[in-house]
């Protein structure tokens, strides 16, 4: 796995959602449902694959340099299609 994977654990300590790439909007719906259930069970399918690009144009190297130079390499690497969209919001 790469960086910025998100897991949503429900109360019964099993994974209710996984996301490829941490998105505050997407977490915050899987939160939402797993409380309208009582914290328990799957949420949104259980995973979400998409890659979320916006956030990337909008603000560039910014939150990724904050990681350091590990995390930067490791986006060049794993995602160029993210490294090219932080490079446009540069």
């Amino acid at each position: 796995m790469g960086a910025n994977h998100l897991f949503v654990i429900d109360r019964e300590g099993k994974v209710a959602f996984r996301s490829e790439f941490a998105h505050a909007p997407t977490l915050y719906k899987a939160l939402s449902q797993l409380d309208d259930q009582d914290g328990y069970g799957t949420v949104l399918a259980g995973l979400d694959r998409s890659m979320h690009m916006l956030g990337a144009t909008a603000y560039g190297w910014r939150g990724p340099r904050r990681g350091g130079k590990v995390s930067m390499e490791d986006i060049i690497r794993r995602a160029p299609p993210l490294a090219a969209n932080l490079k446009m919001g540069k």
